[in-house]
């Protein structure tokens, strides 16, 4: 939400600067004391058209004493800073942690000037405007024509707020028409400091959010492309820092050495080209957490197991791995130096210590241990079968689905093809009833025609007897 202008005015105040806008050369201008423009004029009452009135009103007292606390161990623990108008009780701590010890004295006097007693402010009214050149910047005197029994005369006064308002004499909207010049009342507020009064006087701005996060990637100057070697610049006792890159802005930062989540007994160093959140706050920078597993780090799931990988690359490091073979815990610990290994094997029973060379050979035959490699393969083994069950598992239950809907339709195919059969026979069976009805309807027939023919020739042959 905060603006260009709320971050610059945020650093003034932070830092005890202070922002101007210089009248003369249209610039704005940010310095470390306030800037006085040109030598102070005198601001006398005959200088005005009509002087309304003069007001003096005290700056209030800083009450709060101000303490630089640095919680950094064997720093300077507290500075503090003088207020000689401070109320017992009332205490403001500024916090830091650095190992630096000018920093610390930096902020004290950064902090003494922010709390600085102001001296006072002065508003004048006019009714018309004077005939001076005013402009916030610009200084000022009270005139000879004013009592020297002022608390502000002879004081060299600072322009920092002026207000100028018109107002048309005649109200009535007929009164100018068609006129070139019109008549306005006129009154100038003017707020005037003095020239040494050193308070913020900025106007009310949106603080920024500190922290953002953002990628970076980690730099080293040893090491090659996929080692996991590191570089650590400048103070390796009080501040060595990381060199980070930050890609969306093209540009490389410092980030403080640090253990950050992992207790004292533990270091390590961050490698070349790990991938990190950088949390950026507006003087400083630190890693908030990684983005990704090293190479060859990660162990297969089935073996359920942890693994710390130490050393520069595959040819040169050193494994510490504890997983499960068979639901058998292992722990194995594995030394690489180009084609040496040396392996600590303790599982079930047993202990292995071995010391093997790739490609080496004796009289007692091949040195090469596979134990490793072995024990590698079987967790993943293990691994692809646990998957590869699961795999065939679901397969199945889908295969028994579409083989029980397959079924289903199957059947119902069935059912309505021996309907259908059973239909066709039956129209089929009358068919051939039919028919062979008529079949031994005509034999009958042929039968009797035959009976006929015989009866027939025997009365022939009798015939032919007599």
């Amino acid at each position: 939400q905060a603006s260009f202008y709320d971050f610059l005015f945020w650093i003034a105040d932070k830092e005890n600067g202070h922002i101007w806008h210089d009248y003369t050369s249209q610039t704005f201008t940010i310095a470390q004391g306030k800037p006085n423009a040109g030598t102070s004029a005198e601001f006398a009452p005959g200088a005005l058209s009509d002087t309304g009135q003069i007001q003096v009103e005290l700056a209030a007292l800083p009450r709060c004493g101000v303490d630089i606390l640095n919680s950094r161990d064997g720093a300077t623990q507290k500075l503090s800073v003088v207020q000689p108008h401070q109320a017992a009780g009332v205490r403001r701590d500024y916090l830091i942690h650095t190992a630096v010890g000018d920093e610390a004295t930096q902020r004290q006097g950064i902090e003494q000037a922010r709390y600085a007693a102001g001296r006072f402010d002065v508003h004048v009214t006019c009714t018309g405007y004077p005939e001076m050149y005013l402009a916030p910047g610009v200084l000022v005197t009270l005139g000879a024509e004013f009592s020297d029994k002022l608390l502000v005369s002879n004081e060299s006064l600072r322009v920092l707020r002026l207000q100028l308002f018109t107002e048309a004499t005649h109200q009535d909207p007929e009164y100018d028409i068609e006129s070139e010049t019109t008549e306005y009342d006129v009154a100038l507020r003017l707020q005037l400091e003095a020239a040494n009064d050193l308070r913020w006087r900025g106007p009310v701005y949106q603080q920024p959010k500190y922290p953002v996060e953002v990628e970076g990637k980690i730099l080293s100057a040893v090491g090659a492309v996929g080692d996991r070697a590191y570089t650590l610049w400048g103070d390796q006792v009080a501040s060595s820092s990381y060199k980070v890159s930050l890609p969306n802005w093209n540009t490389t930062i410092a980030v403080e050495v640090t253990p950050d989540f992992m207790p004292g007994h533990l270091y390590f160093p961050v490698y070349k080209d790990s991938r990190a959140f950088i949390s950026l706050h507006f003087e400083s920078a630190r890693i908030a957490r990684f983005l990704d597993w090293g190479t060859d780090v990660t162990v297969p799931n089935a073996s359920q197991g942890n693994h710390v990988l130490l050393g520069r690359n595959d040819k040169s490091e050193t494994s510490i791995k504890h997983w499960y073979v068979d639901s058998q815990p292992q722990l194995v610990i594995s030394r690489t130096n180009s084609s040496d290994l040396e392996t600590l094997t303790v599982k079930e029973g047993l202990l292995i210590l071995e010391t093997t060379e790739a490609g080496g050979s004796s009289a007692l035959g091949a040195t090469v241990s596979v134990e490793p490699e072995m024990q590698m393969a079987k967790a993943e083994s293990s691994q692809k079968s646990e998957l590869a069950v699961a795999d065939m598992q679901e397969a199945s239950d889908a295969a028994a689905n579409e083989m029980s809907g397959s079924a289903q339709s199957a059947a119902t195919a069935v059912r309505q093809k021996a309907q259908e059969l059973s239909t066709q026979v039956e129209e089929k069976s009358a068919d051939v009833k039919e028919a062979l009805q008529g079949v031994s309807d005509g034999i009958d027939d042929q039968i009797n025609q035959v009976e006929d023919i015989v009866k027939e020739t025997a009365a022939a042959i009798e015939d032919l007897l007599k």
